[in-house]
């Protein structure tokens, strides 16, 4: 080791690969003794220290899409999500892991008869006891269970009881809402099929009825035109009414005018006439002979004149033929005209019946016409919930279906909820590597922590001191030449006072490594765990999760 007396008047420069191997040459003890420390501590602690064996499971859970479709036909939701993403916080519970623990005897080192105690030891499996879900969006979700204690043959059994304990649970929880449900869909189905009996047999009794038959746009147009035809009917039959009835006034005038019966005779000369009518030509002609012999004054003019005028009157009063045979026959003419107007009396009537049926049909048209849309209302509404009703019947059936099969699912061995890719099996406990210590790992860390606090030392050290320690400080510190170097001869005063400072850091050490371990001693052995007190007790508790 090299070293001056100058003081140093200017700040040291940055440390450079030779000053730092230097370093390590001048100060070595104080990085290798807490190295070596360090690692001989962690090394019997990989040793002393309870060993720990972690076991795990992977389950699959079925694709909640799957699921989701699967309860939406079922007419109902589970709630599979929530008790899903819920699973940790389930399964890390003190209810849910306490009657495994007690079932199985675990301690890991806790005394289970005190309850303080015993709080510790749920505490610290929930601690050990890791949960984790892969969630995925397309496919199964993956659970992985973990958990570390010292009997393997428990970690195991504990691993498995968990796994089947949650697979219960939900299992459980799902026959609860299953059966609720079912109950829910027979109430609902019986209800359903009263309502679908009941609108069939509506619709039915309206389908019987005649007035079902007008329903619809094609009939209502078929009756509006028969009921414009046969008011164009009726408007031609009462024409032909008031022409009836005019032929049939004609007709009964000649009728009246005309007498029954006719009278037949068979006629002769009647010889009074025929005498008259010789008595006027006589007197004629004896007027005419008067007349020519010029005697218009004769006295007997006026007298032949009034026997000729008497004549004639009576040939005017007789009749010129008389009945020589005498019948009475009716009259064909009569006959003719009474049968025709017989005819139209009849058909009169005709016309006029077929004019009252015309009105008679044309009222019930216009009142089926009036009818025809709120029948057709009626019959869509009981058509329509007719149908509806039978639809709700056929969804609730198939609902109900596929809850009981459902229900028929939960009830089987695992419910086919969750499908088992890795489960540990008791044979495994022979062969189960323990987790922690180990003894690679705490060397390892042993190793890296002592350089680390060695280093530190070492630099502290250094950076402590007010001396240059190298020429090579020298160089960079002062605008000098350097002329020479002295070696250090260190005297019996300086050697005994290096060597106690060395003896007073073993020890130091030494003392500081023996508490840590009776510290340890104290915490995983249960008879020394008294003469500990409570705050270090509960420190190492937090560190090591318990004994």
């Amino acid at each position: 080791m090299t070293t001056t007396t100058i003081e140093q008047q200017a700040p040291q420069a940055a440390m450079q690969g030779g000053d730092i191997l230097d370093l390590l040459r001048r100060r070595r003890m104080l990085v290798l003794v807490p190295f070596l420390v360090v690692l001989g501590v962690a090394t019997v602690l990989s040793f002393v220290l309870p060993p720990k064996f972690q076991a795990r499971a992977t389950i699959e859970v079925v694709d909640r899409q799957l699921l989701d479709k699967f309860f939406q036909q079922v007419d109902f939701t589970l709630p599979h999500k929530p008790y899903l993403t819920t699973i940790a916080d389930v399964i890390k519970s003190p209810s849910f892991l306490r009657d495994i623990i007690e079932r199985l005897g675990i301690t890991e080192g806790f005394n289970a008869a005190d309850p303080l105690e015993k709080a510790r030891l749920v505490q610290r499996v929930m601690d050990k006891t890791s949960v984790h879900l892969t969630e995925q969006t397309v496919g199964p979700d993956i659970l992985e269970l973990s958990y570390t204690g010292r009997d393997p043959a428990k970690v195991i059994a504990f691993i498995n009881a968990v796994a089947s304990k949650y697979k219960a649970y939900v299992l459980d929880t799902y026959k609860g809402e299953i059966a609720r449900a079912r109950r829910n869909l027979i109430a609902r189905r019986e209800t359903a099929k009263l309502s679908a009996d009941t609108a069939l047999a509506d619709y039915e009794n309206f389908q019987n009825n005649n007035d079902f038959q007008l329903i619809g746009d094609n009939v209502l147009t078929s009756r509006l035109n028969e009921l414009a035809r046969q008011r164009e009917q009726i408007a031609n039959e009462e024409l032909r009414e008031q022409g009836l009835v005019e032929r049939l006034e004609h007709q009964r005038s000649g009728v009246t005018q005309t007498p029954a019966e006719t009278v037949k005779r068979k006629q002769k000369r009647n010889p009074e006439y025929e005498a008259a009518v010789r008595v006027v030509n006589d007197a004629e002609s004896a007027l005419e002979d008067l007349r020519k012999r010029a005697l218009d004054a004769h006295p007997d003019w006026s007298k032949l004149v009034r026997i000729v005028e008497a004549a004639k009157a009576k040939v005017a009063a007789t009749p010129e033929m008389v009945d020589e045979e005498r019948a009475i026959e009716d009259s064909p003419k009569f006959e003719d005209l009474d049968k025709g107007r017989r005819s139209t009396e009849s058909e009169l009537r005709e016309v006029r019946a077929r004019i009252v049926r015309l009105k008679d049909s044309i009222t019930n048209l216009e009142g089926v016409t009036k009818a025809i849309p709120a029948l057709t209302r009626q019959a869509w509404n009981l058509k329509n919930a007719r149908d509806n009703s039978a639809d709700t019947l056929k969804r609730l059936d198939g609902s109900l279906a596929a809850a009981n099969g459902l229900w028929e699912r939960v009830n089987a061995e695992s419910g086919d909820f969750f499908r088992d890719l890795r489960m540990p099996v008791m044979e495994e406990a022979k062969t189960l590597e323990q987790s922690f210590p180990s003894t690679p790992i705490f060397a390892g860390v042993g190793a890296f922590v002592g350089l680390l606090l060695g280093g530190a030392l070492a630099l502290l050290a250094e950076f402590a001191s007010s001396s240059y320690t190298s020429t090579a400080q020298l160089r960079r510190a002062l605008p000098v030449p350097l002329l020479g170097e002295v070696v250090d001869i260190a005297d019996i005063g300086t050697l005994a006072h290096r060597e106690k400072r060395s003896r007073t850091w073993r020890w130091v050490l030494i003392v500081l490594a023996g508490i840590a371990l009776l510290l340890h001693l104290a915490f995983f052995v249960p008879s020394m765990t008294g003469i500990l007190p409570p705050d270090i007790f509960e420190l190492m508790s937090r560190i090591y999760g318990g004994r």
